[in-house]
């Protein structure tokens, strides 16, 4: 099972209770329970596991008082391999 890490800007995302996180074993998701202009900016997903390392990013834009980032889908093959 890979680590999964979220980014904004560049920096370490962190849960709150504004921000929740999941992951099922297949995708990724990033939840937003309100979003504010300070919310836009730059999101990335991270898998990581024994394997190696996948990155996925959205752009978020704010525009009116709700929104969403798209999940991330880790690729299958980074599960795969013995090394």
């Amino acid at each position: 099972m890979p680590t999964i890490t979220w980014k904004f800007n560049g920096e370490v995302l962190k849960s709150s209770t504004e921000i929740a996180q999941s992951y099922n074993g297949r995708n990724a998701k990033l939840m937003f329970l309100e979003v504010f202009p300070d919310d836009a900016g730059q999101y990335e997903c991270v898998a990581k596991n024994n394997s190696g390392e996948v990155t996925t990013s959205a752009q978020l834009t704010v525009i009116g008082t709700k929104t969403s980032v798209p999940s991330c889908s880790v690729p299958g093959s980074l599960f795969l391999g013995t090394g």
